[in-house]
């Protein structure tokens, strides 16, 4: 399940921060003097002002769309990530598709399907909203229930300013933490990067996020009559 929730955080995450009819918010950056040292289960006051509003533009999410690049890199490589792979991710609710390489990630809520083409197998497992590095909904909507949220800086990257946050499991987990950023003009995703250790950390570089056409519920289950030939590892 390791190599699973590796691959779903790295994309999945995002959903938190989409929703269908974007409007534009005002999000100034927070002072840094008003950042403090969060204690286990409180919130950085600069950081938890910028989530909530990330928070109340997820509650109006409903289908969406991202294109994204999911790399790979270490704390001396973060500026230029290697074995990058494109990727999308299409939401509905707790429901989802992501596409990672040839690998394609099915969730209707329940159930997980992880559909690996080359070995002509799927593997099918139990969904946990409780797994919140699976989970975007409670990624956001309960990040201060999993998370430590910590406001760092602002800086100007790629000719904008970028606010950087940085979110630390309250439990025990292979990710050390999760460091978010921002765009200061609208609030939307603009990076991700999830920390294993310092040798080992995942980037997520957006590329576009839109609303997602035509989406059907049947899109988030994997439909084995569709697929045949295909080994089914039931794993519940």
């Amino acid at each position: 399940m390791r190599l699973v929730a590796r691959y779903i955080m790295t994309a999945v995450a995002l959903h938190a921060f989409l929703f269908l009819s974007f409007q534009p918010l005002s999000a100034q950056a927070p002072a840094v003097q008003n950042t403090v040292k969060a204690d286990k289960g409180s919130d950085d006051p600069a950081a938890h002002a910028l989530l909530a509003k990330t928070a109340k533009w997820m509650n109006a999410a409903s289908d969406v769309e991202i294109v994204f690049n999911a790399c790979v890199a270490d704390s001396r490589t973060l500026n230029a990530p290697r074995d990058c792979q494109r990727g999308s991710l299409v939401c509905r609710g707790q429901k989802f598709r992501l596409t990672v390489g040839p690998q394609t990630y099915y969730c209707d809520g329940q159930n997980l399907w992880v559909y690996v083409p080359q070995n002509k197998e799927v593997s099918v497992y139990a969904y946990d909203e409780a797994q919140a590095q699976i989970n975007p909904v409670s990624l956001i909507k309960n990040y201060r229930k999993y998370y430590r949220a910590k406001y760092i800086r602002q800086e100007n990257i790629a000719g904008s300013a970028r606010n950087i946050l940085d979110l630390t499991p309250l439990s025990p987990s292979e990710i050390l933490k999760v460091r978010l950023f921002l765009n200061a003009g609208d609030n939307l995703p603009y990076r991700l990067e999830l920390y294993y250790s310092q040798t080992q950390i995942q980037v997520l570089e957006i590329q576009a996020c839109r609303e997602a056409k035509g989406v059907k519920d049947k899109d988030f289950v994997f439909d084995t009559s569709l697929f045949p030939g295909v080994m089914v590892n039931d794993m519940r």
